[in-house]
């Protein structure tokens, strides 16, 4: 069976903060010189300033999340004007607008008069060639190394500045300065394809940090004294030379039983056994300290256990609750018990669940069906009703052709005594639509005895269950029959699509094979999960806090998409 998915996270990750990106030129975090268009990309100066030094500065409207891990954003130069005096970059919040970035403390610029890079210095450091107008720049914060990075119509520059961080209270906003008249940018915050390949780029730097972080040796000290190293060569672990056999064996023995500890967790009874058979000599020798590690043990589970659950899992996971129910009852009965009964009535409810959603599924194929029918039916009604016709065609052509007065009782037989055809026709007519009435009725009818039976058995669980003022309990079942006032709950879409869903499924089924761990003592997660969870959130914290090079340990694609 495909691995089931890890409950959500209960901690507050810092990837479900919301991060904004720059996306404009900040109406009020700008000089009055400059004016600002409707869409906020565009900046034109309107001047004059007081002195030479003064300019007239603009921020975006949020600043540079570190958590990127790249951040870029390209400007277009429309106008020069006079003097050309255009600097692109990026400056902390409380920087001066008056004059232009790389001017004062905590700003950076990058200048188009004279193609210099500016960070706090008057003078400058020579970087790159000027710009004009019609050029394209670009400007770049890589938050992994610390350092800026600026294009030219589309071609990198170089690497400029040293240890620019981000994060809490030291925010960075893009930033450009303008000083001569009709000077005029505008800017991509990524509405439309930038003229450099940033997508190759940040390809790049995220393999190199990569590289890094597998080159990177960890050391740990042992219970026999001395430390233990782990290297890396070519991506694949090697353990160094100086380290004792004793400690490489338990290296490996706990890789193992946190495998076998997930194998064995989640109901992979077939692939648990082989791999532990494939594993079990180097295992033997290190077991207790691995358990004492992981939580789990090789030797923990049993396959009549490992099987119980996978069974109950299945069942979950293909709607039957009822199968689900009585494994669990004749295997773990204290689960059933626990916390009032809740989980019980979790997959009572659900039981109803499924019922009204398979009698809505049964009306809704039912009404396809008879729809179908019908329509068969109105075809085979305008065949005959064709038929009809072409027969009293040729019978008044015939009666032509003889020249015979027929009265009015004649028109209903034949010279033969035979029934008309037109009379012949309606009679089959009415017969194939009495036909799919009669089976739209039948099945109609078997819908109904569908519907009622969830009804009984919604009525009874209610009935039992109404003194029990849980608002857990009150809410699922209120949740549960809310699905009666839909025709096709899997496809109604919102909440109620999520509730009906093969997702809410697997939820369940893993509450309760969580709850069974548990009521035999086990940890409710494989030990293999909590190191990935513990991995990730420290990830996201670094990013959160603005280390950059956070953003390219994507725990999810590298480990589960690759």
């Amino acid at each position: 069976m495909p691995p089931p998915a890890p409950p959500p996270s209960t901690l507050p990750l810092p990837r479900e903060q919301t991060m904004p990106l720059p996306t404009r030129w900040s109406d009020a975090d700008r000089l009055p010189q400059l004016t600002v268009s409707a869409d906020g990309r565009d900046l034109t100066f309107h001047g004059p300033t007081g002195t030479v030094d003064e300019a007239a500065a603009a921020r975006a409207n949020h600043p540079i999340p570190p958590a990127c891990g790249i951040y870029y954003y390209e400007v277009e130069i429309l106008n020069r004007g006079r003097q050309g005096h255009i600097s692109i970059g990026f400056s902390a919040k409380n920087v001066k607008l008056t004059r232009l970035p790389g001017w004062e403390g905590l700003s950076w610029g990058y200048h188009g008069d004279d193609g210099r890079t500016f960070a706090d210095q008057r003078t400058g450091t020579q970087y790159g060639p000027t710009f004009t107008t019609g050029d394209r720049v670009g400007c770049g914060i890589d938050f992994a190394q610390g350092r800026a990075f600026f294009t030219k119509n589309g071609r990198f520059i170089d690497y400029v500045f040293q240890d620019l961080e981000g994060g809490p209270g030291r925010e960075l906003y893009p930033s450009v300065g303008l000083r001569s008249t009709e000077e005029s940018i505008r800017a991509n915050f990524g509405q439309e394809p930038f003229q450099f390949d940033i997508v190759s780029h940040v390809q790049q730097q995220r393999n190199a940090t990569w590289a890094r972080i597998q080159a990177t040796p960890f050391k740990w000290d042992t219970p026999l004294g001395g430390t233990f190293t782990v290297e890396a060569v070519d991506t694949k672990p090697k353990v160094a030379e100086a380290a004792e056999n004793e400690e490489s064996a338990n290296l490996s023995a706990r890789v193992n039983d946190l495998i076998l500890g997930y194998l064995t967790h989640h109901g992979y009874a077939g692939t648990a056994r082989a791999f532990k058979a494939q594993t079990q000599a180097k295992a033997a020798a290190a077991s207790a300290a691995a358990a004492a590690i992981t939580g789990t043990s090789s030797g923990g589970d049993n396959d009549t256990d490992t099987q119980a659950r996978q069974r109950i899992y299945h069942a979950v996971l293909a709607g039957d609750m009822d199968h689900a129910l009585d494994e669990t009852r004749a295997h773990y009965p204290a689960v059933l018990d626990r916390e009032r009964g809740l989980m019980y009535f979790k997959l009572r409810c659900r039981k109803f669940g499924e019922m009204i959603i398979e009698a809505a599924e049964v009306r809704r194929r039912q009404q396809q069906a008879q729809a179908r029918e019908q329509l068969a039916a109105q075809r085979r009604m305008d065949e005959v009703a064709q038929g009809v016709l072409l027969e009293e065609e040729e019978e008044d052509d015939y009666q032509e052709e003889d020249s015979m007065d027929v009265d009015d009782d004649a028109m209903h037989t034949s010279t033969n005594g035979h029934a008309h055809p037109h009379s012949n026709g309606a009679a089959t007519t009415g017969a194939v639509l009495d036909t799919a009435m009669l089976k739209g009725k039948m099945k109609a009818t078997d819908s109904e005895m569908e519907m009622q039976r969830a009804l009984e058995y919604g009525r009874a669980l209610n009935v039992e269950y109404a003194s029990d003022m849980r608002p857990e309990v009150q809410e699922l079942f209120r949740r549960t029959s809310v699905l009666w006032a839909f025709d096709s709950p899997r496809e109604q879409g919102g909440a109620l699509t999520e509730y009906a869903s093969q997702a809410a499924r697997a939820e369940l089924a893993n509450e309760l094979n969580q709850a069974i761990l548990e009521s035999q003592g086990k940890p409710a997660q494989p030990a293999l999960e909590r190191l990935y969870r513990h991995t990730e959130a420290c990830i996201m914290t670094l990013g959160a806090i603005g280390v950059g090079a956070a953003a390219f340990a994507d725990m999810h694609r590298e480990f589960l998409e690759n």
